[in-house]
């Protein structure tokens, strides 16, 4: 899954810049979805693509503050890694909330 700012997805520019989540870690983080009380996030389908309102960008900023927080990625094998991209993403969503934009999710 692929996390770009932007407002459409037929205006979308895939060279801009984005916060990658590989299939493993949407897989780990699927798998532990129900120690993490935010929702937002789990309600995309990493295989389709997709627009992300306001609202729910909020709610993934707290996802991601929450799983590095209580350190709930220190399972997985590459955790660093891991809690690198959720970082990225955090930013990511900041951004986009700062600009007034949204969050396209682009699924595999």
């Amino acid at each position: 899954m692929n996390f770009y700012i932007g407002n459409s997805i037929e205006t979308l520019n895939k060279n801009d810049k984005n916060v990658e989540l590989d299939d493993e870690m949407v897989e780990y983080l699927y798998s532990i979805k129900e120690l993490i009380p935010y929702v937002a996030f789990f309600t995309i389908d990493p295989y389709s693509d997709l627009v992300v309102e306001e609202e729910d960008i909020s709610d993934i900023i707290m996802m991601c503050k929450y799983v590095i927080k209580e350190q709930i990625l220190n399972a997985y094998d590459e955790s660093e890694e891991l809690i690198l991209v959720i970082n990225e993403l955090n930013d990511l969503c900041h951004n986009a909330l700062k600009k007034g934009e949204k969050i396209i999710v682009i699924g595999d």
